[in-house]
């Protein structure tokens, strides 16, 4: 970073240089010569305009405010700093318009872009909340139940827990669904989801509640 007094100087001499250069650029008839408030007026607007050179920087990505590391020209950057002042003061009116503009565009590209991530977070959770199921969801049948042919000792209590599975409407099912719809005890159907998971028939994840759901595997 720059050292903060050289930095200030160079704004102060910049501002009131550049509000003079004004003054004179622009109150060109005779009788304003004299008049004490223009002057004034432009003199605050220049300093005004050249202390906002800074957040201008900023907003436009510029790099002018980090050090010159590299001699023999370790004071560049305040030279440069100093021109942007300076032009800055001189057209003080329109440059305060132009950076105001920009912040203003600024706020509403933050705003959009807020809208859109709440949004879009909106519309995760409500499909979330769709394909989810809960323990106190009623079930509305959709599909066809799909015959499995895997040879395994408990292949009738793996497709009916399949079918509880592939013939709901939701996406992911719990335990106290997948239950009312098998009628298979809780207790008894942990043991066969476990073994459904290892083998890579069924995959699970904990909704929000914080309760394991359980969906088939394609």
């Amino acid at each position: 970073m720059l050292d903060h007094s050289t930095l200030i100087l160079t704004i102060i001499i910049a501002g009131l240089l550049g509000g003079i250069i004004n003054y004179f650029m622009v109150h060109v008839k005779e009788e304003e010569f004299s008049n004490q408030y223009i002057f004034l007026k432009s003199v605050f607007l220049g300093l005004g305009a050249s202390a906002l050179i800074p957040l201008f920087l900023s907003l436009i990505g510029s790099k002018l405010l980090e050090p010159v590391k590299t001699p023999p020209y370790p004071n560049l950057n305040y030279f440069v700093i100093g021109g942007f002042c300076l032009a800055g003061a001189i057209y003080s009116k329109r440059f305060i318009e132009d950076v105001y503009g920009r912040i203003t565009k600024a706020e509403e590209v933050a705003k959009d872009a807020k809208k859109t991530a709440d949004e879009a977070k909106k519309t995760t959770k409500e499909i979330e909340q769709s394909v989810t199921e809960t323990d106190d969801a009623e079930e509305t049948i959709g599909h066809e139940a799909l015959q499995l042919d895997t040879p395994d000792p408990k292949t009738t209590t793996y497709q009916s827990i399949l079918r509880a599975l592939l013939n709901s409407r939701y996406i992911y099912r719990t335990s106290t669904g997948i239950s009312k719809d098998t009628g298979i005890q809780k207790s008894e159907l942990k043991d066969y989801l476990d073994e459904m998971l290892a083998s890579g028939l069924i995959a699970s994840r904990i909704n929000k509640n914080g309760n394991r759901v359980f969906k088939a595997v394609n």
